[in-house]
């Protein structure tokens, strides 16, 4: 599964945006997720603690189908807040072409599928905020985002 553009996007354009149900730390911990389910927690920060957009449910929405690229991504995640409320936004670091696949850096966590060749051993659960630092989304306070125009 993945996120194609089906027209051109410039660079610094707002591509979607990353939905789901947005839950405190403590609340994403208390939570049973299996691990397809939690392929699909983003955890940040806001306001000074640690939050989780949780989009293991399948809504439609396409920020939960844009897959890693950690070494050459065409997007970046930009935190941006509307009403008072944290919104987490896939913006364009680069043109991208029609039929390009979307993607972006999930982070520096030992994700399972950027390993070479299978372990033997399983990894450890994780745990919040394990795999997206605060400093690695980009925040800009100036930024004036239309939600109501899509490019996907």
């Amino acid at each position: 599964r993945g996120v194609f553009a089906t027209q051109p996007i410039e660079q610094g354009d707002f591509v979607l945006e990353y939905r789901g149900q947005l839950l405190s730390a403590d609340k994403c911990q208390t939570r049973k997720y299996s691990e397809k389910e939690s392929t699909f927690l983003f955890e940040f920060e806001w306001q000074n603690r640690h939050w989780c957009i949780d989009a293991s449910i399948e809504d439609g929405s396409l920020g939960r189908l844009v897959n890693d690229n950690h070494k050459s991504p065409n997007c970046t995640m930009k935190k941006i807040i509307v009403n008072d409320q944290p919104h987490l936004c896939l913006f364009a670091i680069k043109k991208i072409e029609i039929g390009t696949e979307i993607d972006y850096n999930y982070g520096d966590s030992k994700w399972p599928w950027r390993e070479k060749a299978p372990t033997a051993v399983a990894e450890p659960p994780r745990t919040l905020c394990d795999s997206y630092p605060d400093d690695s989304i980009t925040q800009d306070a100036s930024l004036q985002v239309t939600f109501s125009q899509t490019l996907l």
